[in-house]
């Protein structure tokens, strides 16, 4: 089994253990240890990412209602069950 040094935690792991960075490479962080960073950047940049969030869709209001619509439209049967399932 193939395996990899992750750089933030110093631990041995398996090869699936890596998101791919592109077709061939992986990354350097864990699964594990990504998914704490990306946390703690959050935590720590919020309200910027909220801000970013809220200004992205109020430019694009229109297309995401497009897009939802649409998305609505070709699966209304997978919704409907999902929407039956969850109000029973």
């Amino acid at each position: 089994m193939k395996t990899k040094i992750c750089r933030t935690c110093s631990i041995l792991k398996p090869i699936k253990e890596f998101n791919k960075l592109y077709a061939d490479y992986l990354k350097y962080q864990c699964k594990s240890c990504e998914k704490e960073y990306k946390r703690r950047y959050y935590q720590a940049n919020k309200d910027g990412i909220l801000a970013e969030q809220k200004k992205y869709y109020e430019s694009n209001r229109n297309a995401i209602n497009e897009r939802k619509k649409g998305y609505y439209k070709s699966h209304f049967e997978e919704t409907k069950k999902y929407q039956k399932q969850w109000r029973n």
